[in-house]
């Protein structure tokens, strides 16, 4: 999701086209021996999002 979209939706802010875009990164911290079922479903989910995000121009 991106930081302004909220804004952009809500007509606060608007898109200018040919504009920059900034990605910023995101971390968590977890542990790596973890047997948690939910820990590896949203580690699997935010690395599939991330190669997403990554392959968008």
């Amino acid at each position: 999701m991106r930081i302004a979209e909220p804004l952009i939706d809500t007509k606060k802010l608007f898109h200018v086209p040919g504009s920059s875009q900034f990605r910023l990164p995101a971390y968590m911290v977890f542990p790596r021996d973890s047997d948690s079922i939910v820990l590896q479903q949203v580690l699997e989910s935010l690395r599939s999002l991330a190669i997403a995000e990554q392959k968008k121009p």
